[in-house]
């Protein structure tokens, strides 16, 4: 008898936990939905302001890495968001500035310098200029589940990465989105040559 109050809220527990597990499965996650091929497209959240990723091919690569280099673009800044399964410290926003085409800062969105030990700092390097996500992008075809992104129209540079490394494999998946993206006039610069 003493066991029977202790087993009824550990058994509506577990239906409710279930009930919410089912109901996130029938939900897709936010801003994207998965077609056969498992190419995300957009929903209503996000179709407005952001074109769908779309797979990513060499041609592709190809076609917006000629037009960022066509752009001349090398001093710029821009904020890093990734999207994952995963808990950061400092939030999950870089923001990144690239000056003469290198990375010359990487702070957490509050401030913070990030560290070689903080999530994702090892892979951070992939996302630390538009070049080396056109390099990880390479890299990564036909290397992975899922590969799409988005290209600005303009100059090129990717503004949305997804990446699902394996299809067998749960929560695998991540994004990194570029917001904010800005160009950089030297001249404006304090004297020391560091970031503004």
């Amino acid at each position: 008898m003493t066991i029977r109050p202790v087993v009824a809220p550990v058994i509506l527990t577990f239906t409710l936990l279930t009930g919410l597990v089912l109901l996130a499965l029938s939900v897709p996650a936010q801003g994207l939905e998965y077609t056969s091929g498992q190419t995300p497209t957009p929903t209503a959240t996000n179709a407005p302001t952001l074109a769908p990723p779309t797979k990513v091919t060499q041609g592709r690569v190809d076609d917006n890495r000629a037009l960022w280099s066509a752009s001349g673009i090398v001093n710029y800044r821009y904020d890093l968001t990734i999207g994952c399964f995963c808990f950061f410290e400092h939030g999950d926003t870089t923001t990144i500035v690239v000056l003469d085409g290198k990375t010359t800062s990487i702070t957490w969105r509050d401030g913070t310098t990030v560290r070689d030990s903080d999530l994702f700092a090892s892979t951070m390097g992939g996302f630390s200029t538009i070049d080396a996500m056109f390099n990880t992008l390479e890299s990564r075809l036909g290397t992975v589940y899922s590969l799409a992104t988005t290209f600005d129209a303009t100059d090129g540079h990717p503004i949305r990465i997804y990446i699902d490394g394996a299809a067998i494999v749960a929560d695998d998946e991540t994004s990194y989105t570029v917001s904010n993206f800005t160009v950089i006039d030297p001249s404006t610069l304090p004297q020391t040559g560091g970031p503004p």
